[in-house]
C-alpha cells in the first residue's frame, strides 16, 4: 500500500500487488529495488530484510519498524502524534 502525506493529512491511497511474491528466492531486494522506483520515501514495515534495507537505505527510503498486525492508519497517527 502507498500512502501519500501532505501537510500530515493522507492525501491519496494506491494499493499495488506485490510482483515478486511468487519468487523463490531474492523477492526482498527485488521488492527494495521495487518501492525506490515508485519513489517511496519512507517504508513502514514489521519486517527486517538486510539486503533489502541496504537497497532501500542507498535509495534514500527511511524505514521505519512498525508493529505486526496494526493498521496503516493507525501506524500513521501514531506517527504523527509521536512527531
Amino acid at each position: 500500500m502507498l500512502v501519500e502525506l501532505e501537510d500530515g493529512e493522507i492525501k491519496d491511497v494506491k494499493v499495488l500487488e506485490n510482483p515478486y511474491k511468487d519468487e523463490p528466492y531474492g523477492a526482498g531486494s527485488k521488492v527494495a529495488l521495487f518501492l525506490v522506483s515508485e519513489g517511496v520515501n519512507v517504508l513502514l514495515t514489521p519486517m527486517d530484510c538486510p539486503k533489502g534495507k541496504a537497497i532501500l537505505e542507498t535509495g534514500g527510503v527511511k524505514i521505519i519498524k512498525a508493529e505486526p498486525g496494526k493498521r496503516v492508519e493507525e501506524v500513521i497517527k501514531s506517527l504523527q502524534s509521536s512527531l
